[in-house]
């Protein structure tokens, strides 16, 4: 099967989707509201790739506490409140109790989970063996483990506090492979452990939305892994044999040691004899025992509840008894050091109940009605499973006056019904007064938040009792003995803590501070996995690398440039018809040629040439921003555009320069929203291209058609004027006119027509400078805006610079920026701080390569991570400072020891932005020159009201400020003199 079958299959899926949505119409009560649907594709677009439950608490704010989102095939629908979750998935729970099918899950042979099999008899023959061996009544038997095991956690943060967060993780699975499996030896049960750890590993990664294609046509899980497409095959055989092992071999030893003689009581042991007393010879052996080892397997794995759909998100893991736990305790950690008031009010009582002579035990328990209380708040504060385990309905129901399709996945969002504030006042505090009553005991009429936090119906987590006495204890131990803080980082530095899940530092009471930094696992968008300074994302049909470090960009981008100069194809820039750009060409003949005749007319020493349109333009903008202030950030963008496209065009008329900025600004928007992730399916799926753009399903060709012709114009218009000019004789000298005759002496046909090949060259590469030079241009220059008006210490500085070399009787020009070192120093430092291009342009590989072992697939689409490599502290200490100083040596002179920003903001190899020189030239006279006259604050926006600046960026596709200063004010009677000159030469000039 090659690419075009497949993309086949997909066209077919999408013909029978709108099969189905034009079926699915009819007079019947409404559906439940939700986000506006598009045309074929529901909600698919809009559906949030990372912290969904917070989309949908906003979402449900709008569209109520029932909500529909539409995904093809796939109706979910999310309760956002308590009164709705126990009304349908508790009240009617006879129909609300199925899972949906997942393909990933099935493909990795989960399906013998509890929490993953469908609603019938064999679920409940499980859910029966496991809650006699989990239940409340139960759970006073496995004390004597869970306190062991607490104890030696204790111990081991002593001996080794560098390793206390794998401490806590080793606690709960150490406890539940004693009690399931009678495994006492310690190295046997770390194996058993990390065997867990990689299985569930494959959960997580299943329930990231979007991770895995098959979730939405499940035919792609027949595609063989060897072929384009079987993505979910390939993964299934790398991660099956781990889940079956973790399943099957903690069992198996079961098994043999009661061959032996030697067995010691545990779950799985007195399960084996539970059954066979139960089912005689009823049933086989072999299915006897299938029942053992898959309700032993659960407790192990913890059941792995949180991966049933690829619609479910993981915090931190996705489990039940183990990793349930696990994150709950860790949660806990972060609230003591988030909330030392609560830790020391918690410590307290555990002197007054339990003293200081011993440490706490289970007996302790119910007069530690404040430490149950921490308990209760840390399981509502930061729910394990913020959207918890999808149910599935399988028949039609109507709620509220609206219907509920058959086929839903209904997702409650645990999260929400947690931040309630009619349940929880003041939801975002960590406060266990809450469930503290007057007479001192917990309060039962206040809402038990583990009766939202571990599920619902029938389905409800079996292994909370088990779950919830662990945590407890575990809590207790802690506080007795230990005090929580933040602790500080390899550098001294304390850690900063959110509400995110980390844990920072454990110290003994009263003795010491121990740091230990960690931080969430980093996913996005796909299936992510961390190779330090390489990351692998692995997306349907384009597995992309990222390089986060300038030695690996540095290594292969430069260092294997023949290998790594190509472009990816982007079907939308082919539908706009913009792939004659030089940054988007493919890597061969034509992209040489092209870079050849752009070189030639913006390398360095060429850059002088265009000097006086610099000086010029510049001064046009001061004039502009004295007489209106408020428009700057526009007369910046008309100073970059119009220096552009006067040199490559000779362009000095303000009302068609005008015309030029503003095609060239629709044109640039145009490929903005076209590269916007998620904006077109057509960039998944090459094959919609295709459809045309009246059909349903041809939204590509539609924006296409509508944006084709600005481009098209962009690029053909002002070069068809040069060609006019010289036909008519009154060309003037710029980059059309110089490249038409370059080529035609290179052809031999001085004085001729070109050829329509040589034509299309020199219009190409002339739009490629007017495209390109002036979106990025005007970023760095609003960047440096705002970087002066943030740090006014950096603008008097730079300022005084000014005053001493170039005096306050004139303006700046190119002479004196040698002498301004410090201004070259705050350029530098701005183009670090505020990449324009955070992400780089994105290079592709067309054949297999290798880096530190590991593999770069053929085909990947290779992006470097500026931004990072910007603010790698080794390089740039305190990254987030806006420090010029950093490339100033002692002798007072540009440090060349110091990396140089520019090296990594431009890009890199063969594909290194070839403008740079041109653009940096521009940006320093136009920075020297408005410091000269100009001090720049922040200014009151048209309210009156202070504006408010930050550092933070747009995201499309060019990083611009989102804040921007407004207050330009001549900083002396000199400088507001030199303005105004400016001002009378340019009304002389205009006569």
């Amino acid at each position: 099967m090659d690419f075009i079958q497949l993309s086949s299959i997909v066209v077919l899926a999408v013909s029978v989707a709108v099969l189905y949505y034009s079926m699915r119409r009819d007079d019947r009560l409404p559906l439940a509201p939700g986000p506006p649907r598009r045309f074929l594709v529901g909600n698919l677009l809009d559906f949030p790739k990372s912290r969904p439950w917070e989309t949908f608490h906003e979402w449900a704010e709008e569209h109520g506490d029932i909500m529909l989102i539409d995904l093809p095939f796939k109706p979910v629908v999310v309760l956002s409140s308590a009164k709705a979750a126990e009304a349908l998935l508790d009240g009617r729970s006879d129909i609300y109790s199925d899972r949906p099918y997942s393909a990933m899950m099935d493909l990795l042979s989960w399906g013998w989970a509890i929490s993953v099999l469908p609603y019938g008899s064999q679920w409940r023959t499980y859910r029966r063996y496991f809650h006699e061996h989990f239940s409340r009544s139960r759970i006073p038997q496995y004390h004597q483990v869970v306190l062991q095991q607490t104890r030696t956690l204790l111990t081991r943060i002593l001996q080794a506090p560098e390793h206390s967060r794998a401490h806590i993780r080793s606690l709960t699975g150490s406890s539940i492979i004693e009690v399931v499996y009678g495994a006492e030896n310690d190295a046997l049960t770390q194996e058993y452990v990390h065997l867990a750890d990689q299985a569930l590993m494959s959960a997580r990664d299943t329930a990231v939305p979007g991770a895995f294609l098959v979730e939405l046509v499940t035919i792609l899980k027949h595609v063989p892994g060897w072929l384009p497409g079987g993505k979910a095959q390939r993964y299934a055989d790398k991660y099956r044999p781990i889940i079956l092992e973790m399943r099957d071999r903690p069992f198996n030893d079961v098994k043999d040691a009661v061959e032996a003689g030697r067995a010691v009581p545990s779950v799985a042991y007195n399960l084996m004899t539970q059954i066979q007393e139960d089912y005689g010879t009823s049933t086989s052996s072999r299915e006897q025992e299938i029942i053992a080892r898959d309700v032993a397997g659960m407790a192990y794995a913890g059941a792995a509840d949180t991966a049933s759909s690829s619609f479910s998100v993981v915090m931190v893991h996705s489990s039940h008894l183990n990793s349930q736990t696990t994150a709950s305790a860790e949660s806990f950690i972060l609230a003591m050091a988030m909330f030392p008031e609560v830790q020391k009010k918690a410590q307290a009582e555990l002197e007054h109940v339990v003293g200081m002579g011993r440490l706490p035990d289970f007996n302790d328990l119910p007069a530690l009605v404040y430490l149950n209380a921490v308990v209760l708040e840390t399981v509502r504060w930061m729910p394990t499973i913020p959207l918890g385990v999808p149910h599935y309905v399988k028949v039609e129901d109507e709620c509220n006056g609206y219907r509920i399709p058959k086929g839903s996945i209904v997702i409650p969002n645990a999260w929400t019904m947690l931040r309630n504030p009619e349940d929880y006042p003041e939801p975002e505090k960590f406060k266990p007064e809450r469930f503290i009553g007057k007479d001192g005991k917990l309060d039962s009429s206040v809402r038990d938040p583990t009766s939202l936090a571990f599920g619902f119906g029938r389905r409800a987590c079996p292994g909370m009792d088990f779950a919830l006495s662990v945590l407890s204890i575990y809590a207790a131990s802690m506080l007795h003995v230990y005090d929580i803080q933040a602790g500080v980082d390899e550098s001294g530095r304390p850690f900063v803590l959110s509400s995110r899940p980390t844990l920072d530092a454990f110290s003994p009471k009263a003795a010491y501070d121990v740091p230990e930094a960690f931080g969430p696992p980093f996913s996005a968008g796909g299936t992510a996995h961390s190779r330090g300074d390489v990351l692998f994302i692995d997306l349907p049909f384009k597995p992309i690398v990222v390089l986060n470090s300038a030695k690996a960009a540095t290594d292969l981008l430069d260092g294997r440039s023949h290998v790594y100069s190509d472009r990816p194809y982007s079907p939308m820039f082919e539908l706009l018809g913009i792939r004659w750009a030089l940054s988007i060409l493919p890597y061969g003949t034509q992209w040489r040629t092209y870079r050849r005749y752009f070189h030639d007319h913006f390398h360095r020493g060429m850059v002088p040439k265009y000097h006086p349109v610099f000086l010029k333009r510049t001064r046009v903008l001061l004039a502009n921003t004295f007489e209106d202030p408020k428009t700057t950030q526009a007369h910046i963008r008309s100073l970059m555009g119009s220096s552009i496209i006067e040199i490559v065009y000779g362009t000095e008329g303000d009302a068609l320069t005008q015309e030029y900025v503003e095609l060239a600004d629709s044109a640039l928007e145009a490929a903005q929203v076209a590269t916007k992730p998620g904006a077109f399916l057509a960039e998944l799926i090459p094959i919609l291209t295709s459809i045309p753009g009246w059909l349903p399903g041809g939204s590509a060709q539609r924006f296409a058609n509508i944006r084709r012709p600005l481009v098209e114009a962009m690029r053909d218009r002002p070069f068809q004027d040069v060609k006019n000019a010289m036909s008519a004789e009154r060309a003037v000298p710029c980059v059309a006119y110089n490249l038409i005759t370059q080529i035609q002496d290179e052809h031999g046909a001085t004085g001729s027509a070109l050829t329509a090949d040589q034509e299309t060259i020199a219009r190409d590469v002339a739009g490629v400078a007017y495209a390109g030079a002036s979106e990025t241009t005007t970023a760095k220059a609003e960047a440096f805006v705002l970087a002066m008006a943030m740090f006014p210490e950096v603008q008097r500085r730079a300022q005084a610079e000014l005053d001493r070399v170039v005096g306050a009787s004139r303006l700046p020009d190119f002479n004196d920026l040698s002498a301004l070192t410090y201004l070259q120093a705050v350029i530098m430092e701005n183009l670090r701080w505020m990449p324009t291009l955070p992400l780089g342009v994105p290079h592709f590989i067309q054949e297999e390569d290798e880096y530190e072992g590991f593999r770069i697939p053929k085909g990947s689409v290779v992006i470097s991570n500026i931004w990072r490599m910007l603010r790698n502290p080794q390089d740039y200490p305190d990254p987030e400072q806006f420090k010029p100083e950093r490339f100033i040596g002692a002798d007072g002179r540009i440090d060349t020891s110091a990396p140089d920003p520019s090296t990594l903001a431009f890009g890199f190899g063969r594909r290194v932005c070839p403008g740079q020189d041109f653009a940096l030239r521009l940006l320093t006279i136009y920075a020297a020159s408005i410091l000269h006259v100009f001090d720049i604050q922040s200014g009151l926006d048209d309210d009156g009201q202070s504006v408010a600046l930050s550092g933070e960026t747009s995201d499309d596709g060019f990083s611009h400020p989102v804040t921007f200063p407004r207050h330009f004010k001549p900083r002396s009677d000199q400088a507001e003199r030199l303005i105004r000159e400016l001002l009378l030469e340019q009304e002389h000039a205009s006569l």
